[in-house]
């Protein structure tokens, strides 16, 4: 843990600010500085990259190809990935079978017991993608993403490619609407 510590204070140092032991790029800061390769995709040469993380992500995003997708790390015992969760509910339902994008949820065994788990997802998540991941697998990805924090929100493009690994829904939603993907024109 110290260990961790150091580093992310020596990186601190450098242009990046860490809360506890997680490292957050400053405001502003090209998502390129924060990677090594000028590509950005899941096979890309990503800081302390882990073939097998970079695999693993490979297998859960490659079904999404020709898509925008969200994945969206959440666990039941997390109150604002609850609340996040609940606050799109609508929006998700309104727009879903929409070919152009889909979302991904993904918690962790062991942040999610597995009967509250299900009960939640068949009242909130209903219909999407979810996977309740061992906490090896959770921990690889956390890695390879360098986070700790949850909600945490990856986007990739129809290319399978990371555009923004500390996204929002809200600029999910945004660059559908941008790209002209869903149309919310007549939403008040």
């Amino acid at each position: 843990m110290l260990r961790k510590c150091l580093i992310a204070a020596v990186v601190g140092m450098t242009g990046t600010f860490f809360v506890s032991s997680e490292v957050i790029p400053t405001p502003y800061r090209p998502i390129e500085t924060i990677f090594e390769a000028d590509s950005i995709s899941v096979t890309g040469r990503i800081k302390g990259y882990d073939p097998e993380a970079g695999q693993f992500m490979r297998q859960l995003v490659d079904p999404y190809r020709g898509k925008y997708l969200l994945v969206d790390f959440w666990d039941i015992t997390c109150g604002p990935c609850r609340a996040g969760i609940e606050a799109n509910k609508e929006r998700r339902d309104r727009h879903r079978g929409n070919p152009g994008f889909a979302f991904l949820f993904l918690a962790s065994e062991k942040g999610s017991p597995l009967d509250r788990y299900s009960a939640y997802v068949e009242k909130n998540l209903n219909g999407e993608r979810v996977m309740r991941l061992p906490e090896d697998q959770m921990i690889l990805l956390r890695e390879l993403f360098e986070f700790n924090g949850i909600p945490r929100y990856i986007l990739f493009n129809p290319e399978s490619e990371v555009v923004n690994s500390n996204s929002s829904p809200y600029d999910f939603w945004e660059l559908l609407k941008e790209k002209g993907i869903i149309d919310e024109s007549g939403d008040n």
